[in-house]
């Protein structure tokens, strides 16, 4: 090329065009090296950063025993309630008493028997009553008599003894005049008058001991009249118990026809009472639940179907309640405990979730860390109900496998 050209003109273009200059500064240099950084660090977290996938769902807090659901057996109304909300019943204890004679098939009629046999108790209670106020008037009539009786045959007795002792004394004034008589001492007049006095006597003694007999025998038909009023007042008295029990066992069924007692199932507190007195119950309408004592509570969770399957035993929860706001009292823990093996619908759980769709639910259950909240430094318990919102992690995957992800899927469809 030297041969080309003459040698003044190519240095003229040279001196035309001048020669190269280093521009670069401390600040380019800064750039690039912080440019090179970031680039390195984003390098590395695509090679080493996980991604996770959440859900959020919803729950509440039961019993791990469950909550027991006291229904009413048919359709009534409640005339009774025996409790309150809150309140500690035990097994057995009534609960309620419902109505069902007004709603069954021949209501009418059953109120009317149970009114019929309701007024025929009355009446034999009050001559249940009557027959005890003539029994006992009667029992005082003749005790009456009787100490009477035994009054005048007491006075009889002691006229008896004087009339026995006037005889005596009669029968010696005779043998006396008998012994002057034979002697001449006395005249025969005053003997014959002796002799028809002491006859005279033994006849009234006679008449006195037969009088004396009639008393005895009034006062002992007086103590057979006792004793057999005494015996028709007890098997009257017994007629009737008789009839009123059988009375009371017939208003017993019929009672079991008109009302039922409704009793509690298990030992535990009272909780979400849904009816009171005056209330219209059909059959299988939950009244109450009942917490039984010694439960835990724990949480329950309802997980769609898609996030159903990356869930395990042991995965960690983290726990909103909506009754104690996060921002303020924090986030909870709880594990993973239970996984239900089959899906069911909104309708068929324990308590009713709020759900835009008819998507089937899985029931999980989890064990709290702990069963209350900090509030103001005091640990107050946690309530069954207790409504809360729950994020589990799903899955956890390396960046890159996150972001080559469309293109392993677009290459495994090709």
């Amino acid at each position: 090329m030297d041969n080309l050209f003459r040698k003044e003109v190519v240095e003229d273009r040279l001196s035309q065009i001048g020669l190269p200059m280093r521009i670069t500064s401390v600040w380019m240099h800064l750039f690039t090296g912080a440019f090179v950084t970031f680039i390195l660090l984003i390098a590395l977290v695509i090679a080493n950063g996980t991604y996770a996938r959440k859900a959020s769902v919803q729950g509440f807090l039961l019993p791990d025993s469950g909550i027991v659901k006291v229904s009413s057996p048919r359709e009534g109304r409640v005339i009774e309630s025996h409790i309150n909300e809150g309140q500690q019943v035990n097994e057995g204890d009534l609960l309620f008493v419902i109505d069902v004679g007004a709603e069954s098939i021949g209501g009418n009629t059953i109120d009317l028997t149970y009114e019929n046999l309701t007024q025929r108790k009355s009446l034999i209670e009050q001559e249940i009553l009557l027959l005890k106020e003539i029994g006992e008037a009667d029992a005082v009539r003749l005790e009456q008599n009787i100490e009477l009786k035994e009054q005048e045959i007491g006075f009889a007795t002691q006229e008896s003894e004087a009339i026995e002792t006037n005889l005596e004394l009669l029968q010696r004034i005779v043998l006396r005049h008998e012994d002057l008589s034979s002697r001449q001492l006395s005249p025969v007049d005053t003997r014959e008058e002796a002799e028809k006095d002491l006859i005279e006597a033994r006849l009234q003694a006679i008449g006195h001991g037969r009088y004396l007999v009639t008393l005895r025998s009034e006062l002992d038909q007086l103590r057979t009249e006792q004793r057999v009023l005494r015996d028709r007042q007890a098997s009257e008295k017994s007629n009737l118990l008789r009839e009123l029990s059988s009375l009371n066992q017939q208003i017993l069924e019929l009672d079991n026809q008109r009302a039922i007692l409704v009793r509690a199932p298990k030992t535990g507190i009272v909780t979400r009472q849904t009816k009171s007195v005056g209330a219209v119950v059909d059959a299988e309408d939950v009244l109450l639940s009942i917490v039984p004592d010694g439960a835990l509570l724990e949480a329950y969770l309802y997980l769609p179907s898609k996030d159903a399957g990356f869930v395990s035993i042991g995965t960690e929860i983290l726990i909103r309640y909506d009754a104690y706001p996060y921002q303020k009292f924090g986030l909870y823990k709880a594990f993973v405990s239970t996984i239900s093996q089959a899906a069911v619908t909104s309708a068929e759980l324990p308590i009713a979730v709020s759900s835009t769709t008819d998507e089937l639910l899985f029931v999980v259950t989890a064990r709290l860390e702990k069963a209350f909240v900090l509030v103001a430094g005091e640990e107050r318990p946690l309530q069954v109900g207790t409504k809360f919102q729950a994020d589990l992690v799903l899955e956890e995957r390396m960046i890159w496998e996150w972001l080559l992800g469309p293109l392993r899927r677009l290459r495994a469809s090709a």
